[in-house]
């Protein structure tokens, strides 16, 4: 985990960093809005702590496992050139609970992981001559968490949880021209949401795999 933050990080800083044509093309460049859908997979992540849980499956080492679910995007940015740009980005990710799993066995969970997350990110895309161009960036942001498990094993569930936390995010794919001012997006994106405590039980981080199908406009005019 500490090696993917690692090369996220390091990814950003390398992006963010000034160059020459960046700052000769911030006003000769122009807007971009865009819509994507995901599916979303958490990965199945070892509890760090339970104390206080409703069952003896809620162990530190137990897993939760959940069910592929859904995600969506909505992003504004600035094209600075034809490669660099920047982007603010609201998402939501959705997945419901399956159970837990650990060294006191197995109980059914009924319930969902909902988060909510902006991310302000930095990309660079690779344009030439074809109408196919690879992309690749990193993300830093805030995210909040909606943790709602209704029953363990049919009986009392836990009571919402809505902690907020650091997030981080890579991601890299390929823009298809779909037209002079459109481009379809099919990408990948890892998230990596860092240490949530949901009070009766905590991770040292939670990580989605997200594989993304969009839209891009670039407004006309600019």
């Amino acid at each position: 985990m500490k090696k993917s933050l690692r090369t996220i990080i390091s990814i950003a800083l390398l992006l963010a960093l000034p160059t020459p044509a960046l700052s000769e093309n911030f006003f000769e460049g122009q807007p971009y809005f865009g819509l994507s859908a995901m599916l979303a997979a958490a990965r199945n992540s070892e509890l760090d702590d339970a104390t206080g849980s409703p069952d003896p499956t809620f162990t530190p080492g137990a897993e939760v496992i959940t069910n592929v679910g859904y995600g969506i995007s909505i992003t504004g940015g600035w094209l600075f050139d034809a490669n660099w740009r920047t982007e603010l980005e609201f998402s939501r990710r959705s997945v419901a609970l399956d159970n837990i799993t650990g060294p006191s066995g197995t109980a059914s969970l009924d319930g969902e992981l909902n988060i909510h997350t902006a991310f302000i990110n930095v990309a660079r895309d690779f344009r030439g001559k074809s109408f196919v161009t690879p992309y690749v960036g990193a993300g830093i942001g805030v995210a909040l968490h909606a943790l709602d498990i209704k029953t363990v094993n049919g009986g009392a569930g836990l009571p919402g949880r809505n902690p907020v936390t650091p997030a981080f995010q890579g991601m890299f794919g390929i823009l298809v021209e779909a037209g002079e001012d459109t481009d379809i997006v099919i990408g990948y994106r890892y998230v990596n949401y860092y240490a949530p405590d949901y009070s009766e039980f905590s991770y040292d981080f939670v990580d989605f795999h997200n594989f993304e199908l969009g839209i891009r406009f670039y407004p006309e005019g600019w």
